[in-house]
């Protein structure tokens, strides 16, 4: 692979830069930060708890997006320069603390790809990664939005109860289409009565009534709310799988906490994926004492829950289980379900009251 020839001919096939270092190069980063000295240099204890208010908690969540960050760009440094050779090329800061984050440099410091970072922790009820830049200071086929999806993990060190912030998965998109398909979605969602939104040259604007208007709240550009309705194509396509897995995998760490804190060794845990608008994951949880399904999807579908529900007391024989059903957000409903019956007992928006409701009932 000649990777300075597929930079250097970007601006006719974008996508094979896109598709280059999403598949080959960034999972080799990946593997480096995870598996390097980062991982001892970033790790602490276990009872080395994080603040719980949510300000403290989102600047917790900030330093660490920047720590890796700028493991992201070292790993991304040495990989250029000793596995593909490119010796002249180096991966540096944006000193301007202004968008982007990154770039890269030829042998004349021409800079030939721009990147802008985000960090998301899969348990984060509030992801609040936000790619605000407007798309008059982005540059097509040039700039690059990358996405590191990461969660506590336990590192395999002699001491136990040791973890480091584990990256999952980093994702590649084309700045310069996301930027289109954010603004567009937001302008095609507007709900208000008063008038129309605003996006110009100076910034994006919502009304507060027929002739004045304020700036908007810098919520336009989290990744997550991105709507992607306006637009139908390969981008728009990869983002919306993109939304999806980082929102199962925030499922899925809490469902295995929810395991650690709650069941003995005797567990047995299962998951399997429910092709279907409702239920997208099903994770299977059962001892001696408890049977536990947890849903992943809307928590209002009362009659699919009851079909997963009677379908698990059928093929295990028993007479009832208690079902969890939970959103993107975290919200979640739990629910005892008989063959007869299903009965709504609680419902919560944090995963820490879940853990706390499943607690008291063994």
């Amino acid at each position: 692979m000649n990777l300075k020839e597929i930079i250097e001919n970007r601006n006719s096939n974008f996508e094979t830069v896109i598709k280059t270092f999403e598949e080959t190069i960034l999972p080799e980063v990946q593997l480096k930060i995870n598996s390097g000295r980062f991982h001892r240099m970033s790790s602490k204890l276990t009872s080395e708890l994080l603040p719980t208010n949510q300000r403290n908690l989102t600047d917790a969540r900030t330093r660490i997006g920047t720590l890796l960050e700028y493991q992201f760009a070292f790993e991304l440094n040495n990989l250029i320069k000793d596995k593909y050779l490119l010796s002249e090329y180096d991966v540096g800061f944006v000193l301007a603390n202004q968008y982007p984050d990154l770039v890269i440099r030829n042998e004349f410091h021409e800079v030939v790809l721009r990147i802008e970072m985000k960090s998301i922790q899969g348990i984060s009820e509030e992801k609040s990664a936000n790619f605000d830049a407007l798309i008059r200071n982005i540059e097509k086929e040039t700039d690059l939005l990358c996405t590191i999806l990461w969660e506590w993990e336990e590192t395999e060190e002699k001491v136990a109860g040791v973890e480091f912030p584990k990256i999952s998965k980093i994702y590649l998109f084309d700045a310069y289409e996301i930027a289109k398909i954010r603004d567009y979605g937001w302008l095609k969602n507007t709900t208000s009565s008063i008038g129309n939104k605003i996006i110009d040259v100076s910034g994006v604007y919502v009304p507060v009534s027929d002739t004045v208007y304020k700036q908007e709240e810098g919520n336009i550009g989290k990744l997550l709310r991105v709507s992607t309705v306006a637009e139908n194509n390969l981008e728009a396509n990869r983002y919306e799988i993109f939304k999806k897995e980082v929102q199962l995998f925030g499922i899925q760490q809490i469902v295995k906490k929810l395991v650690r804190l709650n069941f003995d060794e005797e567990v047995v845990f299962d998951s399997s994926q429910y092709d279907n608008t409702d239920v997208q994951k099903i994770y299977d949880i059962s001892n001696e004492k408890l049977n536990l399904l947890i849903l992943a999807g809307n928590r209002r579908s009362k009659t699919k829950i009851n079909t997963i529900s009677k379908e698990k007391l059928t093929e295990k024989n028993i007479d009832s289980t208690y079902v969890v059903i939970m959103n993107e957000k975290f919200d979640w409903t739990l629910f005892e379900v008989t063959k007869n019956s299903i009965l709504k007992i609680n419902e919560g928006n944090k995963p820490q009251t879940l853990y706390e409701k499943v607690a008291t009932l063994f």
